[in-house]
C-alpha cells in the first residue's frame, strides 16, 4: 500500500538523484583491443580474449608528489586481490601539462611519461605478475589536477608479459584504454580522494 508519506519520500529521492550524481562525480573507463592472452590464468590454462572489451566503474586518482600521479581503475567494489584492475602511472606530470598546453589533443609518446599495467585478479587468479606497457601513445583530452578538476584521455598500447622471452609477441595487441574521472569526489569505500 502506497501512503502519502511514501509518495512524498519517493518524490524527494527522485528530485535529489541528479544532485547526488553530480556530487559523486562522473567516471568510467573501457579497455578495448584486438586480443589479450593471459598465461597462466586459472589451473594452468590460458585466457584468450579476441576482441577485448572490458569496462571499469571504479577510478581513484592518487598523487603523492607534484611530479607523479596514478589513475587506479577497477571493476566493482570488491577487494583489490579479486578485482580486475588497470593502472595508468603518470611519471612526469609537469611535462604532460606543458605538452598539453603547447599542443592540446596531440598524442604523446608514453616513454618516460606514462606506464600502463593490467591485472586480471577476478578472471585469472594464477596470473600474479601484471602485464605492462611502457610504449604507446597517450592523448589527454582534459587534465586539470586542481580540486574540482578532471582527467580524461586515451592510451594506445601493446601489453607485454615481462616474464616472457623478449622476442615473444605481446600478450595484448592494439589495446585502447579510454578513461574519464572527475577529481572532486571521494571514494565511498575508503573516503580517499577529493
Amino acid at each position: 500500500m502506497v501512503t502519502r508519506g511514501r509518495v512524498k519520500a519517493l518524490r524527494t529521492l527522485v528530485l535529489a538523484l541528479p544532485f547526488l550524481a553530480v556530487a559523486c562525480g562522473e567516471q568510467g573507463a573501457t579497455l578495448t583491443g584486438d586480443s589479450l592472452v593471459v598465461t597462466p590464468c586459472d589451473d594452468g590454462r590460458s585466457l584468450v580474449m579476441a576482441p577485448v572489451d572490458m569496462s571499469f566503474d571504479r577510478l581513484e586518482w592518487l598523487r603523492n608528489s607534484d611530479d607523479v600521479g596514478m589513475l587506479y581503475i577497477r571493476q566493482g567494489w570488491r577487494d583489490p586481490t579479486i578485482s580486475n584492475a588497470v593502472s595508468v602511472q603518470f611519471l612526469d606530470l609537469p611535462a604532460l601539462l606543458e605538452a598539453r598546453r603547447l599542443s592540446p589533443g596531440t598524442p604523446l609518446p608514453m616513454e618516460g611519461l606514462a606506464r600502463v599495467t593490467l591485472t586480471l585478479e577476478a578472471r585469472c587468479p594464477d596470473a600474479v605478475q601484471p602485464l605492462e606497457a611502457r610504449t604507446g601513445t597517450l592523448t589527454l583530452s582534459q587534465i586539470d589536477l586542481l580540486p574540482a578538476g578532471r582527467i580524461a584521455g586515451t592510451v594506445h598500447f601493446d601489453l607485454l608479459d615481462q616474464r616472457a622471452d623478449p622476442s615473444a609477441p605481446p600478450a595484448g595487441l592494439n589495446l585502447t584504454l579510454t578513461f574519464s574521472k572527475d577529481l572532486n569526489d571521494k571514494d565511498p569505500l575508503t573516503g580517499w580522494g577529493r
